[in-house]
């Protein structure tokens, strides 16, 4: 595994992984946060990396309410389908009940691949990897959730064992990343919810393998397997999955 570069809300890169007879390629495939908060440095780190193309999996509000820092010689395309990407799952949890927040994670996680403005980005994804030059870097708001399971489906679609998709998808917990995160969203954390103790902070900001393997698992009860949904779904057919391997394992 590449362990990248970090910043920018989870900025790194989520390649090298063992991958389908080969390995995932590296310095093509990165992951974000959104970069309504971005430094200077940071966007001139993210300038020195081949990045052609930017899948934004926020929602229409989202990207209008917190448009993204840009560096001055930026040329890369954003893509993504028009809609919201994120939708409320009944009433707010208290972030101390751990138990609450997981069962209403769990419940987001397994409405996130069929939600229609993130499936149709999520194709678009699929299909800029295969068919786009240059890096990639796919982002959402705070570079966990829905950018996530879109990092997953593409470690599962190219060969990735589920260990290694799974341990990639928690690193969005590695302390340095959920400090940021946490220093960020702190004012509107005090709003919200007064203050927390740090568990409850790093619970709410945090991941479980749980929350991705409900996504998994409603695929496959939906569609037979995750391979199934991303068929129907995203249009991978099985020649497209083989062109997807084909592009980014080496």
């Amino acid at each position: 595994m590449t362990m990248g570069f970090e910043s920018i809300l989870n900025f790194r890169d989520y390649g090298g992984y063992p991958a389908a007879g080969g390995r995932l390629v590296s310095g093509r495939l990165y992951r974000s946060g959104q970069h309504g908060q971005a430094t200077p440095a940071d966007l001139e780190l993210f300038a020195r990396h081949d990045v052609g193309t930017i899948i934004d999996l926020r929602g229409d509000s989202e990207r209008a309410t917190y448009p993204c820092q840009r560096h001055p010689g930026f040329a890369a395309e954003v893509v993504f389908a028009p809609g919201e990407t994120v939708e409320h799952v009944g009433p707010s949890v208290d972030p101390h009940d751990k138990t609450a927040l997981d069962a209403r994670m769990q419940a987001i996680y397994r409405m996130l691949p069929f939600m229609p403005a993130l499936a149709g980005t999520y194709r678009l994804y699929l299909q800029a990897l295969t068919e786009r030059p240059g890096g990639s870097m796919v982002h959402c708001f705070a570079g966990k959730d829905r950018t996530g399971v879109g990092v997953a489906l593409v470690h599962r679609l190219t060969g990735v064992h589920h260990d290694d998709l799974v341990e990639d998808y928690l690193r969005s917990n590695d302390r340095a990343l959920l400090d940021r995160r946490i220093e960020i969203e702190a004012d509107w954390l005090y709003e919200n919810y007064g203050a927390l103790s740090d568990a409850a902070l790093r619970a709410f900001f945090g991941v479980e393998a749980s929350y991705l393997e409900a996504a998994f698992d409603e695929m496959a009860l939906r569609y037979g397997s995750v391979e199934g949904y991303a068929e129907a779904v995203l249009g991978v057919t099985p020649e497209r999955r083989e062109a997807l391997r084909a592009a980014l394992v080496v």
